[in-house]
């Protein structure tokens, strides 16, 4: 059970360190101009950090314990299954889309295109907010009580931080683009419940 809990560690960890490498290799020879070169880089940045997060994740025994707990419980197995079938691919088509998402835009001039690839990946988050719903609806009480506790504390915290945020910008003490804060809050917040949800995975074990 340790060596299959092991692999997500190895899993993000080795994806955190690809993306690291063509970042290095690809983006300065790369024919984005300086606006996209920059949206590029923070975003392979972004997800590096988030893979490395998640790989480091695996390291804390309380998790690991709580990954075995799951593990030899075959219907909450079934349920996981049934939610990275929802969760994978819907993610995995944002962070495409993202990667592309700018230079794409920077390339089309007809308005109502624009729309549609601007909006394009919010499509696919509602699919991620949907598989996360699915989940919660499918656990057991104590499970949801988790889950529910764990999401209703991260949106506090990401929205107590992103107020502190702004009362620093209004005091002229920071300077954070608006559209930065805007394409961070999801990911804000789902760092924040990955943190929280360990924390109360922990007090429950």
């Amino acid at each position: 059970m340790f060596r299959l809990a092991a692999f997500p560690q190895r899993i993000g960890l080795g994806l955190a360190v690809i993306v690291i490498c063509l970042l290095l290799a690809f983006l300065p020879a790369s024919p984005l101009d300086e606006d996209q070169r920059g949206f590029a880089a923070g975003m392979a940045a972004g997800m590096a950090v988030a893979m490395l997060a998640f790989g480091a994740l695996w390291l804390v025994p309380a998790w690991r314990r709580h990954v075995r707990e799951k593990m030899s419980d075959p219907v909450l197995m079934a349920q996981q299954r049934r939610y990275n079938r929802d969760f994978m691919p819907p993610m995995v088509a944002y962070v495409a889309v993202m990667l592309v998402w700018k230079p794409l835009l920077a390339r089309i001039d007809a308005t109502w295109l624009r729309f549609a690839i601007a909006l394009l990946p919010v499509v696919f988050l509602v699919l991620v907010i949907r598989a996360m719903a699915r989940y919660v609806r499918g656990c057991d009480e104590l499970q949801r009580r988790m889950e529910l506790e764990a999401v209703a504390i991260s949106a506090a915290v990401v929205s107590a931080l992103f107020m502190a945020l702004g009362f620093l910008q209004s005091a002229k003490l920071i300077a954070i683009p608006a559209e930065v804060a805007m394409l961070w809050v999801f990911p804000a917040l789902c760092l924040s419940y990955g943190a929280t949800k360990l924390v109360i995975a922990r007090r429950y074990s």
